[in-house]
C-alpha cells in the first residue's frame, strides 16, 4: 500500500487554473469515453496498449514477471477502461494499480465497474497528473496514460510529471492524438469557435455543432475523412470531445521525438498500427525504398505518418532505458500468437502450398501482407504453440520424418522463423515471452468466470 498525503494547495492550486477548470467542468458533464457498467457482465474491453503481453515483449524485454510488486499507474484515467483492463489481467498477481483523474463522475463510473467485475486491487486517487510530483504515491513500474496529455496547456510539463514517478527501469504507454490524421477535425472545431463565440451553455453548443455536422458539403475536409472517427455517433460526449475540447494539441513524428527527447525519454515502439510507420508498406520502387531506409528510423516514420495521412493518433511505448525489446535471437524465448489470430489456421493454410509459394495476411486498417513459405514455414506454425521455446522448436522440426537423413540446421530453421517473425510482430500477430514468464490469458479467459457469475 502505497500512503497518499498529496499537497492539497499545490493540487488546488492546479485545478483551479484557467484550462483545468474546463476540462475539469468538461468531464464533470461528459465522462469520457461513455461507459454503462453493466456492460461489464457480458463483455471486457481491450486497450490496445496495455495487454500485458505487448508490454512485456517491447518494455521488459519479454522477461517482467508481473507477479513481483508490480506497479502500475493509469494518469487520467477516465471511466476506467485501462484500469479496468489491467486490474483483470492481474488479478491473481501481486500487482496494485493506481487510478487518477480529475473528474469525479468518470471515477464513480470507473469504481462501479470494478465493483461489478469484483476487482479489489485498484487504488482510486482523484486529482491532476501535473500533481503527481507533490504527491506521495511512489514509484511505477508501468504508467498508462492515453488521451490526456494533448489536453495539457503544457504537454511537456505532464509528460516530466509522469516521469517523476516511474521507475528507472519502467515504461509509459501514452496516446496522444495525430496532427495529420486529424486535420477534419481541427477545421470544424475552428468553425465552432467562430460559431459559438458567445455561447456559455454546454448543452447549447453540442447541439450549435451537431446542426453544422448535419449540413457539412462534401468539400469540407472532416466530411471527406469522417470514416476515420468511428464513434462519432455514440453520443453528446463524443461530439464535444472532437469538436469543443478547450485543450487540444496533436503531434507529427518529428515532434514526438522532440517532445520525449525533451524529457529525457525514448520511443521504443509503435504499439498501434505498428505497419502504418514503415514505408516499406508502400513504396515499392526499389531504389527510392533503398534510400528512404538510410534515413535514420525516426525520419523513415515521419515519411510514413505522410504517405498514409490518416493517422489520427499515435500509441507508443516510451522509457528512459534502450534496447528493452525482447530478443528473437535468444534460444530460451516462447514465440506466441496473439488473439488475432491462431497458429493452427496459419498451419492449414500453409500446409499444401509448396516451398516458394505465398500467402497473405491482411490487418484491418493497415493493409495486407505477403508472407512466402520456406522450406520450414509450415513446420513452424505447427509447433509454434504459445508454450514452446524456439530452441525446443527447432528439435521438434528436425525429427520430423522428412528430415531425417538430412536435418536442418539451427541456423537455417532460425532464418525462416525470423522472416516470417518480422511480419507477423510487424502487424502485432505474433509475441515473444521467456521461458520463465506464464502465458497470458485471453480475453476469453479473463470474462468466462464474470459473465458466468452474472448469467441468468
Amino acid at each position: 500500500m502505497f500512503i497518499f498525503t498529496g499537497n492539497a494547495t499545490v493540487e488546488n492550486t492546479l485545478l483551479e487554473s484557467h484550462y483545468l477548470a474546463e476540462v475539469k467542468e468538461q468531464y464533470e458533464n461528459y465522462p469520457y469515453p461513455p461507459r454503462n457498467p453493466e456492460d461489464e457482465k457480458k463483455r471486457l474491453i481491450y486497450t490496445s496498449i496495455d495487454p500485458l503481453a505487448k508490454i512485456n515483449h517491447y518494455c521488459f524485454r519479454g522477461r517482467r514477471h508481473f507477479d513481483n510488486s508490480f506497479r502500475a499507474l493509469v494518469a487520467g484515467a477516465g471511466t476506467g477502461d485501462a484500469v479496468i483492463y489491467l486490474a483483470e489481467q492481474l488479478r491473481d498477481a501481486d500487482a496494485q494499480i493506481v487510478y487518477l483523474d480529475i473528474s469525479t463522475a468518470s471515477m464513480e463510473i470507473a469504481k462501479k465497474r470494478a465493483q461489478i467485475r469484483g476487482l479489489d486491487n485498484i487504488e482510486w486517487v482523484h486529482g491532476s497528473l501535473l500533481a503527481l510530483p507533490q504527491m506521495r504515491i511512489g514509484e511505477f513500474d508501468y504508467i498508462s496514460c492515453t488521451g490526456v496529455l494533448h489536453h495539457l496547456e503544457n504537454p511537456i510539463e505532464g509528460l516530466k510529471a509522469l516521469k517523476s514517478v516511474l521507475k528507472q527501469d519502467g515504461a509509459m504507454g501514452i496516446m496522444v492524438y495525430g496532427r495529420y490524421g486529424r486535420t477534419g477535425i481541427y477545421q470544424i472545431q475552428e468553425l465552432m469557435k467562430l460559431i459559438n463565440v458567445e455561447q456559455d451553455n454546454m448543452r447549447q453548443k453540442v447541439e450549435n455543432t451537431r446542426t453544422v455536422l448535419d449540413c457539412l458539403p462534401k468539400t469540407n475536409w472532416f466530411k471527406k475523412s469522417e470514416q476515420l472517427f468511428s464513434d462519432i455517433n455514440d453520443g453528446d460526449i463524443v461530439i464535444f470531445d472532437y469538436f469543443l475540447h478547450s485543450q487540444d494539441k496533436a503531434f507529427t513524428v518529428p515532434q514526438l521525438y522532440d517532445w520525449l527527447n525533451d524529457c529525457g525519454l525514448n520511443l521504443l515502439e509503435f504499439a498501434e498500427f505498428k505497419a502504418s510507420y514503415r514505408p516499406e508498406m508502400f513504396i515499392k520502387d526499389n531504389d527510392l525504398l533503398k534510400n528512404i531506409k538510410t534515413l535514420p528510423i525516426d525520419k523513415q516514420q515521419a515519411v510514413a505518418e505522410l504517405i498514409v495521412g490518416a493517422l489520427t493518433k499515435h500509441t507508443f511505448y516510451a522509457s528512459g532505458q534502450i534496447n528493452t525489446v525482447a530478443d528473437p535471437n535468444d534460444p530460451d524465448i516462447i514465440p506466441f500468437f496473439c488473439d488475432l489470430i491462431s497458429a493452427e489456421k496459419l498451419f492449414n493454410i500453409a500446409r499444401n502450398k509448396p516451398t516458394g509459394a505465398t500467402m497473405e495476411i491482411t490487418q484491418p486498417n493497415v493493409g495486407t501482407v505477403t508472407i512466402a513459405l520456406g522450406k520450414y514455414t509450415k513446420y513452424l506454425f505447427r509447433y509454434l504453440n504459445g508454450y514452446t521455446t524456439l530452441k525446443k522448436c527447432f528439435k521438434l522440426i528436425q525429427k520430423e520424418k522428412e528430415f531425417r537423413q538430412n536435418k536442418p540446421a539451427d541456423g537455417e530453421l532460425f532464418s525462416d522463423f525470423i522472416r516470417i517473425f518480422n511480419v507477423l510482430n510487424l502487424l502485432d500477430f505474433m509475441l515473444l515471452r521467456h521461458q520463465s514468464v506464464r502465458a497470458y490469458k485471453t480475453l476469453e479467459q479473463m470474462q468466462k468466470p464474470i459473465a458466468g457469475k452474472y448469467k441468468a
